[in-house]
């Protein structure tokens, strides 16, 4: 049976072989090599080099240009649509557009939640403000304007007055 079948083509060896495991849907390759006496892994591999796989699914020998295009037409691709793309580009534009309104918001927020760990006595500033005439040191006045930048939504009078009262709470007997 061997000559027999090395004197095939390789087209007639892959139907022998093809013929074969369709008449047994239970016999593998292997066992029907050894049942004709063939070497397996010399059938697999002038069937691989002639172009030739082995398809699971169907339990033939198939051309290799066969299985690829099965496999190319079996896999789901995911298309995006053009339109998505558009909206996408739409949609950065549009934040563009808004870009330096978008960064003082969160300017702001930043400013507003520091504000947030200083506090205020709102009692104090709520009363009638008195004019007073005091010296201050530039380092002191430098220091509190910088704060007063900080904290734009405080004025400069109740900063130091909430300075003040906080001193005398701290240090009042």
């Amino acid at each position: 049976m061997i000559k027999e079948f090395d004197k095939l083509s390789i087209e007639q060896q892959v139907d022998f072989i093809n013929n074969e495991l369709q008449k047994d849907k239970k016999i593998s390759v292997t066992k029907l090599c050894k049942k004709f006496g063939l070497n397996k892994s010399t059938v697999i591999s002038r069937f691989n080099d002639s172009g030739y796989k082995y398809n699971i699914d169907t339990r033939k020998y198939i051309p290799a240009t066969d299985m690829i295009q099965n496999d190319i037409k079996n896999k789901n691709i995911e298309q995006v649509a053009v339109t998505t793309y558009n909206n996408i580009d739409d949609d950065i534009k549009e934040l563009l557009k808004y870009k330096d309104d978008i960064l003082n918001m969160i300017k702001q927020y930043h400013n507003n939640s520091t504000a947030t760990d200083m506090i205020i006595d709102t009692s104090i500033i709520q009363e009638q403000v008195q004019n007073h005439n005091f010296k201050v040191y530039k380092n002191v006045i430098k220091e509190i304007q910088e704060l007063q930048k900080q904290y734009p939504h405080f004025r400069l009078v109740d900063l130091v007055s909430t300075a003040l009262h906080m001193y005398y709470l701290k240090y009042k007997k």
